[in-house]
């Protein structure tokens, strides 16, 4: 027998020796009970239907086919969605389609079942039998089955279970990582439509017979099963959930439990169970449907994209986004911070210009068609009966007395009370314009009424007053009204803004912050009144009169404000771009100067609001309440809870993938390849943030570590590209984040090495390295050795250099202090010396003879022998001279054919040495210049004795040679003494 036939009838004959068996299962029964209980009461807090945020795709939004068969998530973030035409994975941007190719494996692209497994492993099951496996970026093909895969599971024992249309359920047991043994059955002969495995590892298939369960290693249906066949199974908390021919059903273990009795009308497809406790229930022609225990079964509204397709998958992602796959297309639904009420709420008009608190859980709203009332999301006509046609409100106020004053567009301010709404002021009753922006009950019973044409005050006796430009105010488009604690009325215009303080008009200049001009609205606290304006918000200190601006250059990424309402320690700000939430404690901190930056929470249509644009120019155009806040849209009233703004500040996760790497534009996979080769020339990098609300919005920051310290900001582009990359180890980072919010920690990295060229390799660098280290030591030794041989010539060539030049001094100095003809000292160094040694004779007392020696007749030697002859006379006489003469330096030329000599001694023994030098000239032979030549000397000689300066005893010296020239020449002469030798011609003296 069968194992399927045995352990059937193995179920059916339940007799008393199974009663351990069944006193087992019965004990579990009460622990099934226990998540079942944690269930009804979680699903109390689920929120309705019309309060989710819901997306669609089509194939007109990048789907290959409308029919959405089933879905997955891989580890990695990346939503899977099997289709008729292909798997199609999706990053929240784009649709990456994968069908039959040599790279996926797959038998058929028509793909029907998916499962993600861990290791971030995908399988696809499809037509013909087609199995393939995905890890990170490659596919693994495997065998194909008998058919139509329509469910897959792996479980935990790596063993691979596969449902088969027309088949049955087949197991390939796992033998290691990519291998299985070959397919075994496990259920023959039957439809199976999918398989799942519950925490505890039973097994379960639903198929066109019932529900199967396989456990340890037997398997058989399910005992007392209340319907006739399963189209899906499904299990949370190890119970099973069963969508049937007769219902939506629960299997505790024990017993079958009817979900809810209504849905056996229903042509079921899918029933799962969400993480808050719900039941989603797919039909095949009246869309989705929802049951939370305790409430009433609940179906999208009859508009919606999921109230009327075939369901065929449901899945819950990661950040518990629910995706629905249809027979036309994807959807997306998911709980968004915001819930938005507008006409399919029973909002009169979804163009909303203002909003009022009537108390903790009511709003009075104005549209461009009328008044609503709205009431925990619920709205309705608020005027019985009605009286909107063509009404637009425009700005509301409550009274004293329970109403509510009503601006309109057209028709001035009409007054609201128990649901009936009558004229009050118009032109007629003194209004300046009938288009009323904005309404201000004061203190003391006036009414304040803005136009845009001015400010009109009706007194509590009716007595109105304009207060236009002419009276001081800024202009006369109001938009924004407000009393402070002291009775000052605040005033906003198109152009600024003035306060009234006892009927005198006083205008605030706000040009100096930031050019600020719109005031759209106040709010006042004790000592200080903030306004929301064209140029961010402004504060006002009633103390000082002092104006801050918090704005651009805080932080805040637009200009334009149009409410400003404070919620204990947090602030909203509404805008055309959505809602922004600030710290209160941090916007006084900076108007105080005390701090610069500005953090803040931004909301828009992606939160689930009606619409971006929150409407201006009208007040009040949000409100707070016990509830929440609520702000006026475009397209409805938008709300957040504080239970749901308290879940939307929570940490949000955001993976990031890097979806290709290539190296010179050859993609590779990153999960293999972590070397890149040497030489290579550019590393580029795809990138994408896995969010699925707003993915085109993302912001990136990227970094190359080893290359960059600092991130750099990439704005919305999802690629980057690095060229020339030295060789090294280098690990690519990117980061993502929502607008206006903090950088997310979850970061993408890619970690790789580029191999260096040959000439970059360490052990070539340090050969290159030896032998540059001893090129430049030989060129250094070669240098120096050249260096020291020019060294060496040059002190030779300075040598040299420095002989010819000493040679020279020498020559200029002997040309300086020697005659050329003559050998002797010249005239200019016996003066010298005869300065000298006058003065050293004089320190001593010693007496010294200066002679002035002429040659006689030398004039006529030239006249009758030429120079040349005259000259070589000169040079002979005055050789004569040097010999007899006591040394060198006493016998000088004096000039022409004259000389000198310096004696020392007494005046007896210079005359008889003059004497003498003068017989040695007379008898010397002059023969050898010309035959028969004589020559004689004439000399005068003057004494040191008679004079006191040497210049002195040279006039005395010429005189006494004068005087020896004019008597007879060729003898001596001593001026003015005794001693005087006149010698003959011929004669000498002894």
């Amino acid at each position: 027998m069968h194992l399927a036939q045995q352990w059937t009838l193995e179920t059916r004959r339940f007799s008393c020796h199974d009663f351990f068996r069944f006193s087992i299962v019965f004990r579990s029964f009460l622990f099934c009970l226990l998540p079942l209980f944690s269930t009804l009461v979680s699903a109390h807090t689920a929120k309705r239907l019309s309060d989710y945020y819901t997306s669609v795709w089509t194939t007109s939004n990048g789907l290959p086919h409308n029919s959405i068969n089933d879905i997955a998530q891989t580890t990695d973030g990346y939503m899977w969605f099997a289709t008729w035409e292909g798997v199609v994975r999706f990053n929240g941007k784009d649709f990456d389609l994968f069908n039959r190719s040599p790279k996926t494996h797959m038998a058929d692209s028509a793909s029907r079942s998916l499962f993600a497994s861990n290791n971030n492993r995908l399988w696809v099951g499809g037509a013909r039998g087609s199995v393939a496996e995905r890890l990170g970026f490659e596919w693994i093909g495997q065998p194909s089955s008998a058919s139509l895969v329509t469910g897959m599971l792996v479980d935990r024992h790596h063993s691979l279970w596969l449902s088969i249309i027309g088949k049955g359920v087949y197991v390939r047991h796992f033998i290691a990582h990519g291998q299985y043994q070959p397919e075994q059955m496990v259920i023959e002969d039957t439809n199976a439509y999918g398989i799942v495995e519950a925490d505890n590892g039973d097994i379960y298939s639903a198929t066109d017979a019932g529900v199967y369960l396989y456990r340890d290693g037997k398997v058989g249906l399910l005992p007392n099963q209340p319907f006739k066949h399963a189209n899906s199974v499904s299990s949370k908390n190890n119970q099973l959930f069963v969508a049937s021919d007769n219902g939506a059903w629960i299997w505790n273990g024990v017993h079958w439990i009817n979900i809810d009795p209504q849905l056996a009308q229903y042509d079921l497809t899918l029933v799962k169970q969400d993480n808050d406790g719900a039941f989603w229930i797919g039909t095949v022609n009246h869309g989705l449907l929802r049951k939370q225990v305790g409430r009433s079964l609940e179906s999208f509204p009859a508009s919606s994209f999921l109230s009327h397709h075939r369901i065929l998958s449901w899945f819950q992602d990661q950040d518990d986004n629910i995706w629905v796959g249809t027979a036309n297309g994807l959807a997306n639904i998911r709980h968004a911070p915001f819930i938005n009420i507008d006409s399919s709420n029973g909002l009169i008009g979804n163009y909303l210009r203002t909003a009022l608190a009537l108390d903790d859980h009511q709003l009075l709203v104005g549209s461009a068609t009328g008044l609503s009332l709205v009431s925990r999301g619920k709205a309705s006509d608020a005027v019985k009966p009605s009286f909107q046609d063509k009404l637009s409100v425009l700005a509301l106020a409550k009274d004293n007395q329970g109403g509510v004053w009503v601006g309109t567009h057209a028709h001035g301010v009409m007054h609201w009370k128990d649901n009936q709404l009558s004229p009050y002021m118009s032109l007629a009753q003194g209004l300046p314009s009938e288009e009323v922006r904005s309404i201000l009950p004061d203190s003391l019973g006036n009414l304040w009424i803005g136009t845009m044409r001015g400010l009109a005050k009706r007194s509590p006796d009716g007595t109105v007053t304009i207060y236009t430009k002419a009276q001081g105010l800024p202009g006369n488009f109001i938009m924004a009204l407000a009393e402070d604690e002291t009775g000052k009325i605040w005033v906003g215009t198109g152009v600024g803004g003035a306060y009234i303080d006892k009927g005198v008009v006083h205008s605030l200049d706000l040009t100096p912050l930031d050019e600020a001009q719109y005031v759209f609205d106040f709010y006042v606290e004790h000592g200080f009144v903030w306004m929301a304006t064209d140029r961010g918000i402004i504060r006002y200190r009633q103390q000082d009169g002092t104006l801050a601006n918090i704005g651009r250059a805080n932080g805040l990424p637009i200009d334009k404000f149009f409410q400003f309402k404070r919620q204990g320690d947090k602030v909203w700000l509404t805008s055309n771009m959505g809602v922004w939430l600030l710290s209160y404690q941090q916007v006084v901190a900076i108007a105080d100067g005390k701090a610069k930056h500005l953090d803040y929470q931004h909301f828009d249509v992606t939160d689930g609001m009606g619409s971006t644009q929150a409407n201006g120019g009208s007040n009040p155009a949000s409100a707070v309440s016990g509830e929440g806040f609520y702000v006026a849209t475009a397209n409805g009233l938008s709300f957040i809870s504080l239970h749901a703004l308290e879940q939307s500040m929570s940490v949000k996760t955001l993976p990031v993938v890097i979806e290709n790497v290539a190296a010179d534009g050859q993609i590779f996979n990153p999960d293999v390849q972590h070397t890149i080769a040497a030489g290579t020339n550019r590393m580029s990098f795809s990138y994408i943030g896995l969010s699925f609300v707003s993915a085109s919005s993302l912001e990136y920051q990227t970094k190359l570590v080893g290359f960059e310290k600092q991130w750099t900001h990439r704005g919305r582009d999802t690629y980057t590209e690095y060229t020339n990359l030295p060789p090294g180890h280098y690990e690519f980072m990117v980061r993502a984040r929502y607008p206006y919010q903090e950088w997310n920690n979850e970061t993408a990295v890619y970690a790789f090495d580029i191999e260096p060229l040959l000439w970059q390799r360490t052990s070539v660098k340090i050969g290159l390295g030896l032998l540059l280290i001893l090129a430049v030591y030989s060129l250094m030794r070669w240098r120096v050795n050249q260096l020291k041989r020019s060294e060496e010539n040059l002190i030779h060539l300075v040598e040299e250099k420095t002989a010819e030049l000493r040679e020279q001094a020498e020559r200029f100095k002997k040309l300086s202090n020697e005659d050329a003809l003559t050998g002797l000292y010249n005239r200019r160094a016996f003066n010298i010396q005869i300065e000298k040694r006058f003065k050293h004779a004089k320190s001593v007392h010693q007496s010294i003879f200066l002679a002035i020696i002429d040659i006689d007749h030398f004039k006529a030697i030239n006249d009758t022998y030429n120079h040349l002859r005259g000259d070589q006379v000169l040079a002979r006489v005055a050789s004569l001279l040097s010999e007899y003469a006591q040394s060198p330096e006493l016998v000088a030329r004096w000039g022409g054919e004259e000389f000198t000599v310096l004696f020392k001694g007494n005046e007896q023994e210079a005359a008889v040495f003059f004497e003498q030098l003068r017989g040695k000239v007379a008898r010397a032979d002059f023969s050898d210049v010309c035959v028969g030549l004589g020559v004689t000397v004439s000399i005068g000689v003057a004494s040191s004795d008679d004079v006191n300066h040497y210049s002195s005893l040279v006039i005395l010296a010429d005189e006494a040679l004068l005087k020896a020239k004019c008597d007879r020449r060729n003898q001596v002469i001593f001026h003015q003494t005794h001693l005087q030798a006149v010698v003959s011609e011929g004669e000498t003296v002894g």
